[in-house]
């Protein structure tokens, strides 16, 4: 017969991961979602259609070489 155990119960014995902590603190601190889009196709292969996490390093990229654009004027 199978135990089940409560989603806190769960979450508490995974926390005892250092690893798991890490990564579940560094989560809590920055809860901006990021997400994929993956197309799976019957071959078994995937393709990623979207990635937000690259469009935020875009975004970040753009923002830094524009702040060191002067008007020189």
């Amino acid at each position: 017969m199978k135990k089940y155990i409560t989603l806190d119960e769960l979450r508490q014995k995974l926390l005892q991961d250092p690893a798991f902590r890490a990564a579940y603190e560094t989560e809590r601190q920055n809860p901006e979602p990021d997400y994929q889009i993956i197309r799976h196709h019957d071959d078994g292969s995937e393709e990623l259609i979207y990635d937000s996490r690259q469009e935020k390093q875009t975004l970040n990229d753009f923002t830094e070489r524009a702040g060191g654009i002067t008007d020189d004027k």
